[in-house]
């Protein structure tokens, strides 16, 4: 790990979470804490998943994340960084981050769900039964077309497989 910003941070117009000011976070480890406390304005927690991972010339890999609302009311895509020492203690412009962890969470994964956000049952169902309970009755209020046609407020990053 190195203490230094991601190379195309010194871009300083650039949002946090864009391909050039990707959020900076310590591994993997640090990655999935900060997606956990990163909610909505109104404080609604998300659902995530990782898209994938790109590296924008000469520099270092960052990953792309999709994040989904539970209230389905917000629909994001954001670029991490891993490979630092610290993780960014800001949010997104549009987004809240938890200063500590709390009981309520959002809840995801790090690798890519097909049938996002109805495909993380499946995976919830295997890791832990309980978490698939909560995630499916909060599935529930919406229908999946619903879901999946949820507006983006903020694209910041592009898809890895674009």
């Amino acid at each position: 790990m190195e203490d230094t910003p991601h190379p195309s941070a010194s871009c300083t117009n650039a949002p946090l979470g864009s391909m050039e000011n990707p959020i900076r976070v310590n591994g993997v480890k640090g990655e999935f804490d900060y997606l956990q406390r990163l909610s909505t304005l109104e404080r609604e927690r998300f659902f995530f998943h990782r898209l994938g991972s790109t590296a924008p010339a000469n520099e270092k890999l960052v990953d792309v994340y999709e994040l989904i609302a539970h209230d389905n009311s917000e629909r994001w895509v954001v670029a991490i960084s891993l490979y630092h020492n610290t993780a960014s203690d800001e949010a997104p412009e549009g987004l809240w981050l938890d200063p500590i962890s709390s009981f309520w969470r959002s809840i995801g994964v790090n690798s890519f769900i097909k049938d996002f956000p109805m495909g993380l049952c499946e995976v919830w169902n295997v890791k832990e039964p309980a978490r698939a309970l909560l995630v499916e009755s909060i599935l529930s209020q919406f229908t999946p077309e619903e879901w999946r046609t949820q507006s983006f407020q903020r694209f910041l990053a592009p898809h890895p497989c674009s």
